[in-house]
C-alpha cells in the first residue's frame, strides 16, 4: 500500500475527536482526554470498562514489537465528515524479523482518506471514586461468594494529585489498586 504522500492527523484533531466521541457514547460520565507529549491519555472515573473505552479510544499511530524491541506504524482511514477513524493497516515487523504480520483494510468508502496519526499510543486509565470502588466490590463479592465483611479501606496509594486540583478531594483509586478485604 502507498504510503508516501499520506496526511498527518495532529494530536490536538485527534484528541477533540476522541472525547466528542466518548461523550455521545457515554453521555454520563466525564472523560479528561489531553495530549501528553506524543501520545495522549484517556481517564475516567467509574463508567464503562476500561476495554469499552478502549475500543473508542484506542487509535494511536504505533505499535510495539517486543519480539525485536522494535516500533512500527499504522495507518488509518479518517472520514472528515462524519469523524470515523478505522484501522487501515502497517507494514508489520516480519520484514525485520518481528512477529508483527503486515495487513491492510480496505478503504469503507470514498468519503475516507488515509492519515498517520501523531499520537504515537493512546493511554486509558480507569479511576475509581470512593462510591464506585464500593460499587465494584459489592459485585465482585457476591459474584466471588465471599462472606464476612468487605470494605473499601481508605488508601493514598495510587491518588493521583494533580486531578486533586480538577476534581473533589475525594479519594480516587486506579484500577490497578489493590483494594483491602477484612
Amino acid at each position: 500500500m502507498e504510503t508516501q504522500n499520506v496526511k498527518r492527523m495532529e494530536i490536538k484533531a485527534l484528541t477533540k475527536i476522541i472525547k466528542k466521541t466518548l461523550k455521545a457514547t457515554y453521555p454520563g460520565v466525564k472523560f479528561s482526554v489531553r495530549k501528553d507529549r506524543h501520545s495522549i491519555r484517556v481517564e475516567y472515573y467509574d463508567g464503562p470498562t476500561k476495554s469499552e473505552v478502549e475500543k473508542i479510544a484506542r487509535v494511536g499511530g504505533e505499535g510495539f514489537d517486543g519480539m525485536i524491541d522494535m516500533r512500527y506504524l499504522y495507518y488509518h482511514w479518517f472520514n472528515p465528515k462524519t469523524n470515523d477513524i478505522q484501522v487501515a493497516g502497517t507494514s508489520g515487523t516480519v520484514g525485520s524479523g518481528g512477529s508483527v504480520s503486515e495487513f491492510w483494510n480496505p478503504k469503507p468508502s470514498e468519503d475516507y482518506e488515509m492519515v498517520k496519526i501523531a499520537a504515537d499510543f493512546v493511554f486509558v486509565s480507569r479511576l475509581y471514586t470512593k462510591e464506585g470502588a464500593t460499587k465494584m466490590m459489592d459485585l465482585f463479592t457476591s459474584r466471588a461468594h465471599l462472606y464476612g465483611n468487605v470494605e473499601v479501606k481508605e488508601s493514598y496509594q495510587g491518588f493521583d494529585p494533580k486531578f486533586s486540583d480538577r476534581r473533589d478531594s475525594e479519594n480516587f483509586w486506579r484500577e490497578s489498586q489493590k483494594i483491602s478485604l477484612l
